[in-house]
């Protein structure tokens, strides 16, 4: 794995190419969102010793593989929960959605639209009956671009409601498939420890339909 100034000149590379994804995810142009994607896909096979095998494995005499270290140089801030300024930006943060009817932990793992969503409230109505949904934020697609964070927000508010209508989003369960105590990822007790208990905030003409549904 190169180091010093060859390491320093790679990650600044992927950080570039970063803010031209951004832009052309933006502008909707898949030729150039995939040219953006191949090119930071690059840097991490070139860290990786000039090949994409193993690039997501620690090897002998590291503590993080190829594309964890181009993942982090590429993360909003040194803050575990900051918000993405950019598409295809790895992160971790706290989305409300537009209707104000729950929040969520969000992990981004950059570049592939992957999220990871976890309940913080293991006492509101979830995605799921787990606290746990796995969903891709779907970049490519040729809906307007709002910024990464309201596009999830909204995203969020579309599966809560499709989860709900299914029941397959309801109270989340307490105890996890093994019988034990249901817990809440390491990243959503930090934000719960930061933020505290969450109360609804429906915007005007929005309504908290969850008492209704006989959630509680």
């Amino acid at each position: 794995m190169p180091d010093g100034p060859e390491r320093d000149a790679l990650l600044q590379t992927a950080r570039e190419q970063l803010v031209e994804l951004d832009a052309a995810i933006r502008r909707k142009d898949r030729e150039a969102i995939s040219k953006h994607h191949d090119a930071i896909d690059e840097v991490i096979d070139t860290v990786n010793g000039g090949t994409p095998f193993a690039s997501k494995c620690v090897h002998d005499g590291q503590t993080q593989s190829a594309s964890e270290l181009v993942m982090d140089a590429l993360r909003p801030g040194d803050d575990p929960l900051t918000p993405p300024l950019l598409y295809g930006q790895p992160a971790t943060f706290v989305v409300t959605p537009p209707s104000g009817r729950f929040r969520a932990l969000v992990i981004l793992d950059g570049l592939d639209d992957h999220m990871h969503i976890h309940a913080i409230d293991l006492h509101r109505p979830f995605l799921s009956p787990t606290g746990y949904r796995s969903h891709m934020a779907a970049t490519r697609s040729d809906e307007d671009r709002k910024g990464p964070v309201n596009d999830i927000g909204i995203a969020l508010d579309k599966i809560f409601d499709e989860a709900h209508k299914s029941k397959k989003g309801v109270m989340i369960e307490a105890k996890s498939f093994s019988g034990a105590p249901r817990e809440l990822h390491p990243m959503a007790e930090l934000a719960l420890a930061r933020l505290g208990p969450f109360e609804p905030n429906c915007p005007s003409g929005a309504v908290d339909d969850t008492p209704q549904l006989g959630m509680f």
